[in-house]
Order: structure tokens, then C-alpha cells, then sequence
């Protein structure tokens, strides 16, 4: 799921779909991941995109596992730069108001 509204999929038929319609040349890659073993949940940091393409989706998802697997995704993400350095390097960026 992405919070509050933005994408929402349950069980393996509809994210079968969903990644039968992700084509060669898509990627996604972890840049940090931590997971709490006791709990069994944990953050991570990842980038997915196209190769074709000069931006990429960068964001943070929290992973609760059950069984040594994946039984909750929550993701948060933004648009940027391809490249994951360039997305969190501040310099050349015009930074907004949270207010």
C-alpha cells in the first residue's frame, strides 16, 4: 500500500498483476534496509524505474514479515532524479515549506 490513498494491492493475484505488467528494463534497488528479527519488521530505502527513463521513484518502505515473508509492504515515494545520490544531495536544490 501506499498511504493515505494512493495505491492498494492485496494478495497475490492482484500483485501478480501488477508485476506481470513491469516489462525488461525496470528496476528496483535497496540502497538501506534494517530489520528489527524479533519483531520481524523493518525500514529500507529503495529506487524503482525505468532504465529508458532519466527519472526514478526513491522512497522508504516498511516491511512486516511473517514466516520469512513479506506479509505487509507500506511505501512512501517521490518522483526525482534517476540516480539516488543526486535525489538526496541537497546542493542544487530549491527546498520547500513544510509549513
Amino acid at each position: 500500500m501506499e498511504p493515505p490513498d494512493l495505491q492498494l494491492f492485496l494478495g497475490h493475484s492482484q500483485l501478480r498483476s501488477y508485476f506481470d505488467a513491469l516489462t525488461p528494463g525496470y528496476f528496483m534497488r535497496f540502497h538501506h534496509l534494517w530489520v528489527n528479527e524479533e519483531a520481524q519488521i523493518g525500514p529500507g530505502q529503495y529506487s524503482f524505474g525505468e532504465d529508458e527513463r532519466d527519472y526514478a521513484l526513491h522512497g522508504v518502505v516498511v516491511v512486516e514479515l511473517k514466516d520469512a515473508k513479506i506479509a505487509f509492504w507500506r511505501e512512501y515515494q517521490r518522483k526525482g532524479p534517476k540516480l539516488f545520490e543526486d535525489f538526496i544531495s541537497p546542493p542544487g536544490k530549491t527546498w520547500q515549506s513544510s509549513g
